[in-house]
């Protein structure tokens, strides 16, 4: 077993114009989404309902 720190996630298969919430604004994705996150950073994504 090990742990590993990961810096990028991508998350496919998304439906196009899927709402999502980051750094208090609202967008709409496309197929996939590439997440960073910047090392001891504190980082919320927030799922918006449809």
């Amino acid at each position: 077993h090990a742990a590993v720190r990961r810096r990028r996630v991508r998350i496919g298969g998304l439906a196009p114009g899927t709402p999502y919430a980051y750094d208090g604004e609202v967008a709409h994705s496309g197929t996939e989404l590439m997440i960073d996150k910047l090392p001891e950073a504190l980082t919320v994504y927030c799922p918006m309902p449809v």
